[in-house]
C-alpha cells in the first residue's frame, strides 16, 4: 500500500511525531479569517508535544481500524506543513464507501494545492484503499470548495438538511460524489 503519495509540488503522507515543529509553525503563521469558513488564527496555545503525540497515535490506531487516515499536505521543496486531507470509511459492506476531506492553511491558498493534492488522493482511494465511492459534504454557501469539486468531477447528489452544527445553528450541507468503480 501507498503511503506516500507525490505530486509535482507536494508530498502527501501520514503526519509522524517529528511534523511537530513544522505543523506548528504552519498554524502561528495563519492569517485572520479570510470568510466564514475560514478558522484564521486561532490558539493553539493547548496543542502541545503531548497533544499532537496523542493526535498522533490515535489517527494511527484509526487507520489501522480502517476508520479514518490523516495526511499532512506538505511542500516538496521545502517540507513546509500546508494542510492536510482525509479519508473517512463510511461503510465496506457491498459498496466501499467513505467520505473525503480537505483543508489548505489560508496563507497557501490559491496556489491550487487543494486541487493538487486531491486530485492525486483519489487514485489511493481507489488503488489501494479499494474504495468505489466518495463523498464529500460542505456548507451550501462554500463556494470555493463546491467549485473544486466540480473541477475534480465530483457530482452533485443532494442537500442534507440541517446536517451539521455550526455558526450556532443546525445548517444543511451539499453532498459530492465521484464513483470509483470500473
Amino acid at each position: 500500500m501507498t503511503e506516500v503519495i507525490y505530486t509535482e509540488r507536494l508530498i502527501i503522507r501520514p503526519i509522524l511525531l517529528s511534523d511537530y515543529d513544522n505543523w506548528l509553525d504552519s498554524q502561528n503563521n495563519r492569517l485572520p479569517s479570510q470568510y466564514k469558513h475560514d478558522d484564521g488564527f486561532k490558539d493553539i496555545s493547548g496543542h502541545n508535544f503531548e497533544w499532537f503525540k496523542e493526535y498522533i497515535e490515535e489517527c494511527s490506531f484509526l487507520a489501522s481500524e480502517d476508520k479514518i487516515r490523516v495526511f499532512g499536505i506538505f511542500d516538496k521543496e521545502s517540507s513546509t506543513y500546508i494542510g492536510l486531507i482525509d479519508v473517512i470509511t463510511l461503510s465496506r459492506a457491498n459498496v466501499d464507501w467513505a467520505e473525503i476531506g480537505y483543508s489548505i492553511n489560508n496563507q497557501y491558498w490559491k496556489n491550487g494545492y487543494a486541487y493538487e493534492a486531491v486530485s492525486a488522493f483519489i487514485p489511493y482511494l481507489k488503488d489501494d484503499l479499494k474504495f468505489s465511492r466518495i463523498d464529500a459534504v460542505v456548507s451550501i454557501d462554500n463556494i470555493p470548495s463546491k467549485n473544486l469539486l466540480k473541477k475534480l468531477s465530483f457530482s452533485y447528489e443532494c442537500v442534507r438538511k440541517e446536517f451539521i452544527y455550526e455558526f450556532g445553528k443546525w445548517a444543511d450541507q451539499d453532498v459530492f460524489y465521484i464513483n470509483l468503480h470500473d
